[in-house]
């Protein structure tokens, strides 16, 4: 007899991969209790499963031929009386609890090795970690239907005072029930607590120093041995186990169940909307799990049924987002991020149209309306007195082209008859007696290189990925590919040799990955030439002052006089 590790299936020693799972199975002995009856009623037909405290039967009723769920604690746990008292405690709560979404139990009894058992429905289906394991995280409509449900059974135990203290994906099972694929049934109630009358208001730890549950659920309470649980602590459970169900991942990333249970009383959850790539438009979802992994119990949803609520609608209002997100995604006709550049630069970036097929008739009727628009503006502005403003480009003249006339600028500049060039003579004149004519024709340029100027390399000095000229940005490593002069200066550093140049660190709040921080510098900066000549000039005023202060000075003079006939001798 062989059985599986994960899924506790018995198989014949013949095979040895698990069908459902493949995982190599493990050898182990009949159980001796297979094929025998327990309490003259029920006939033991298999294993279901076996835990860390017990193990599960598939068994028979014999009078009424009905298949039933027999749970047995070990036999060395026996002599445990806190594992007892914990059989007892799951029987005495779920025969109190009675609703359709949690697990009825019809018999409890003691087996004739003094080991004791309860009788349970028999639920053909998969548990939730199962279905996350084979089919990875739930939809949010599934999600939706499948943790109704729960609040609904949870709302049921908590109307009772019972707090179920261990909601994690193995205690919830779906099965196939009245037509409906996502039939769920809450079970393992195990920890629950009943709070007995006329005794404190919350519901504590069976005895100081215990800590009850799986880590990586648990809430901030049960993480301390000496705190109350009350209801809301199911709720913190139980947005731990959305969280996990939508994203596929934890809320907390630990190394070890302490590592787990510290992050619960003192470490901050993964926000929602970065726990996955498509998760990110999810914002409603994120704001809802701040509230509910809140660390004080004060700060969550007041009730289960609050909390239920909050948790639909915030599925719903998501699960737009996330269509049209993965719609956008998905069904984008854009090969690469470098043909949506282009489209981007040429202006015409297709729209969908009524039968949801590209169009490029929006965009056209764009241009041409931009078009129309930028005629209208030149015609009135020929019709003012420009000629006050020269060189200043009509408004639309140049954005329609997305490209400014550079002769005319250079000119401009040069003008003394306008007004800025008049501001701009005597200070050109300063520089020039000073540091020297400088040659309009090595002058730099206001760009580097023109837009449409070829870059004289193929492939991406950083990563050596093929690109090209017209995008000037690399899609592998997502980066601003440098000009022409830049690439001759890495040259230059490096010997000959292309001295590739080290990635800058993102501390901004806008610098980002594929984020160009050129062009938003030379748009910040076109008054830093006249400020850095103002403060030339300013600087050249004050050192000569401070000459001639000096050289009216008698006491400087006779210092000076000493040092120089300190010198020849």
């Amino acid at each position: 007899m062989k059985t599986c590790p994960e899924c506790y299936s018995e198989y014949d020693d013949d095979t040895k991969v698990c069908p459902a799972d493949n995982s190599p199975l493990k050898s182990v002995e009949m159980d001796p209790l297979v094929g025998t009856r327990l309490g003259d009623r029920y006939e033991i037909v298999s294993v279901v499963g076996r835990g860390g405290m017990g193990i599960v039967y598939k068994a028979r009723q014999e009078q009424m031929d009905k298949l039933m769920a027999i749970k047995m604690l070990h036999s060395h746990m026996v002599s445990d009386s806190e594992a007892v008292k914990r059989f007892y405690r799951e029987a005495k709560t779920v025969s109190q609890v009675r609703h359709h979404h949690i697990v009825t139990l019809y018999d409890f009894g003691m087996s004739s090795q003094g080991q004791p058992f309860l009788v349970m429905d028999f639920l053909e289906g998969v548990s939730l970690k199962d279905e996350l394991k084979n089919n990875g995280p739930l939809s949010f409509e599934r999600a939706e239907k499948i943790f109704g449900q729960v609040v609904d059974a949870l709302a049921s135990a908590h109307a009772l005072d019972v707090v179920h203290r261990d909601l994690k994906p193995e205690n919830i099972l779906l099965s196939q029930q009245n037509q409906s694929t996502d039939w769920v049934t809450l079970v393992d109630f195990g920890l629950s607590k009943l709070k007995e009358p006329k005794t404190q208001d919350a519901y504590t730890i069976t005895k100081t120093g215990d800590v009850c549950g799986s880590p990586p659920y648990m809430s901030p309470e049960q993480c301390l041995a000496a705190s109350a649980v009350d209801p809301r602590s199911d709720i913190y459970s139980l947005a731990v186990v959305v969280y996990e169900c939508l994203s596929g991942t934890l809320p907390y990333t630990a190394k070890s169940a302490i590592e787990m249970m510290d992050c619960h009383l003192y470490g901050t959850p993964i926000p929602f909307n970065q726990s996955t790539q498509d998760m990110k438009v999810c914002s409603e979802l994120s704001n809802f799990f701040v509230k509910a992994l809140q660390k004080e119990p004060e700060a969550r949803h007041a009730n289960i049924i609050e909390f239920g609520e909050d948790l639909k609608t915030c599925l719903r209002r998501d699960s737009i987002k996330l269509k049209s997100y993965k719609h956008r995604m998905e069904k984008a006709s854009f090969k690469d991020m470098e043909s949506e550049a282009e489209a981007l630069m040429s202006g015409t970036y297709p729209t969908l149209g009524a039968d949801g097929q590209r169009s490029n008739l929006a965009s056209v009727r764009a241009i041409e309306l931009a078009g129309q628009q930028a005629m209208n503006l030149q015609e009135i502005a020929t019709s003012h007195d420009i000629s006050a403003h020269p060189g200043q480009p009509i408004a639309g003249q140049s954005m329609a082209t997305g490209q400014y006339n550079k002769t005319n600028n250079n000119k401009t500049a040069n003008n003394g008859d306008g007004a800025e060039g008049a501001s701009r003579s005597w200070v050109s004149k300063v520089m020039s007696a000073v540091f020297g004519h400088r040659d309009k024709e090595n002058e730099p340029a206001d760009f580097d290189e023109p837009d449409n100027a070829a870059l004289p390399y193929t492939n991406c000095p950083y990563c050596g990925a093929p690109v090209r000229a017209l995008i000037k940005f690399c899609i592998s490593c997502q980066r601003q590919l440098p000009s022409a002069a830049e690439y001759a200066r890495m040259r230059v550093r490096g010997g000959g040799r292309l001295a590739v140049a080290s990635a800058q660190v993102n501390t901004g709040r806008h610098q980002r990955v594929g984020f160009s921080n050129r062009a938003k510098d030379a748009m910040s900066s076109r008054t830093y030439p006249t400020i850095q000549t103002w403060l030339i000039v300013i600087l050249l005023l004050v050192i000569g002052l401070s000459f001639y202060n000096a050289l009216n000075n008698p006491s400087f003079i006779n210092a000076m006089k000493g040092i120089v006939q300190a010198i020849k001798k």
